[in-house]
């Protein structure tokens, strides 16, 4: 309670507004809200046609964009920063954005049910540079308008709590509003209207960004550097403790629970679009509904463990393996939908809520459990891109599977696939992953002496889980 009474109490602090950061919430609101309304469940869209069930190829082009995005977010995390390196960056992230959207909305008028692969290829490319450049690149962004007209050296430490929080609140209220914007604002919209509409917005809210150029604050990388100097010499020492061997263990055992992520991504989706439409005042609600329900829940696992204050190491371990088995349980609860999907040929999507839950728990507990625990790590090495690591080789190894298991999937629209099967296959092969991580676990934490981790939470700032 003290800590959320400390929270409101900063509602007056110098980071809570400025004209810069303005402008640039309103990039982060449209990003989510076209991200929420098709980039994520575009598989939806290339599986339109009720003919023709492209299942495989259409896996593997949103696992490949996917994988990128995760690809080009570790890439761009590490290039290196200029005064105004990032607002140039986001320019060009954003209209390759832009470009990718063309490419579809293009085909989405047409009434054609081939699958133009070379074309979406393209768009996946380039949506894969847009979507991996708004983390590492506009949070940052946001980040140095609110900090803009603070001139000291660097921020104190309640400060740098300010200016957390600060951020926090912009950057979750534009999510959130485009989320909201995205299930409402698309009630039983067609495909090509979709992409209309997001391109609209997203060449306005680019126009918008531009013309706040001249409020905006360009930080010295420096700056950057001096507010976490302190903290990374805090920590040298159990960075220098750490196995670098365990350390690649413990994340290639995570790629068990990031090819459940991926499987949620691709097959979910395609399993709920033979199945019932949910509707509002008799208008079909989008399939967005769902992946805002798994953010909600990953979101609110997430802010748990923050008012809790639960940062020791072998919290992080407990709370990374807690996300997995939670990864099993999705793909167990997704199988059994799917064999009373083939037994009724009218069953609700409502159905799939269960599923879609525990995965907001896996990002919730495992990966943002996995970011937690190499938090102290330099964004500019891969320890310090964990998350992104895991999620680019589950990515590419659930195409690898479909590849080899491609024969699953033919003819998906007659209900003569054997998606269950995929989905027992996934809970093997990450309950095998499950089992090796608990081993590597328990001697990655013996490479941390308790005392050490101790000295870490006694001088540790707060943040978010």
């Amino acid at each position: 309670m003290a800590k959320t009474g400390t929270m409101f109490g900063w509602l007056d602090s110098k980071f809570i507004f400025s004209p810069g950061a303005l402008f640039s919430w309103g990039l982060v609101l449209t990003h989510n809200l076209v991200d929420y309304a098709c980039v994520s469940i575009i598989m939806l869209f290339y599986t339109k046609d009720e003919k023709v069930k492209h299942l495989a190829v259409s896996a593997i082009l949103v696992s490949l964009q996917d994988g990128l995005t995760s690809f080009f977010a570790i890439l761009l995390a590490r290039i290196k920063d200029t005064r105004k390196g990032r607002f140039y960056a986001i320019l060009l992230s954003t209209s390759s954005y832009i470009t990718g959207l063309s490419i579809l909305w293009s085909y989405a008028k047409r009434s054609s049910a081939n699958l133009h692969i070379p074309q979406y290829l393209l768009a996946s490319f380039l949506l894969a540079v847009g979507k991996g450049g708004t983390d590492p690149l506009l949070k940052s962004f946001l980040s140095d308008q609110l900090i803009q007209n603070d001139n000291g050296p660097s921020p104190n430490e309640e400060e740098e709590k300010q200016l957390l929080v600060c951020k926090n609140l912009w950057w979750q209220s534009g999510r959130y509003g485009g989320a909201v914007l995205a299930i409402f604002a698309f009630l039983g919209a067609k495909w090509s209207r979709v992409f209309a509409v997001a391109l609209i917005m997203m060449g306005a809210s680019l126009s918008f960004f531009f013309c706040g150029f001249i409020w905006y604050g360009y930080k010295d990388p420096n700056y950057l550097i001096m507010i976490s100097h302190e903290q990374q010499n805090r920590n040298a020492n159990i960075n220098r403790v750490k196995n670098e061997n365990m350390k690649c263990l413990l994340i290639f055992t995570c790629i068990g629970y990031s090819m459940v992520l991926a499987t949620g991504s691709t097959f979910y989706e395609g399993q709920g679009d033979l199945m019932d439409d949910l509707h509002i005042n008799h208008k079909i609600v989008r399939f967005s509904l769902f992946i805002v329900i798994k953010t909600f829940i990953s979101h609110i696992t997430i802010l748990t463990f923050w008012l809790c204050g639960a940062k020791r190491q072998q919290v992080m371990l407990i709370r990374i393996g807690t996300g997995m088995v939670c990864a099993v349980i999705s793909c167990l609860t997704a199988w059994k939908v799917e064999l009373e999907r083939q037994s009724n040929a009218h069953l609700s999507m409502l159905w799939m809520c269960p599923q879609f839950v525990l995965l907001g728990l896996v990002e919730g507990l495992a990966q943002s459990g996995l970011e937690k625990l190499f938090e102290n790590e330099s964004f500019r090495n891969l320890w310090g891109q964990s998350k992104e690591v895991v999620s680019c080789f589950g990515n590419f190894l659930n195409i690898l599977c479909i590849v080899i298991f491609r024969r699953w999937f033919k003819n998906f629209g007659k209900d003569h696939s054997h998606l269950d099967r995929y989905y027992i296959m996934i809970t093997v092969l990450s309950s095998v992953f499950l089992c090796i991580y608990v081993g590597v676990a328990v001697a990655y934490a013996k490479t941390t002496p308790e005392n050490v981790e101790e000295d870490r939470r006694n001088t540790e700032g707060n943040g978010t889980a």
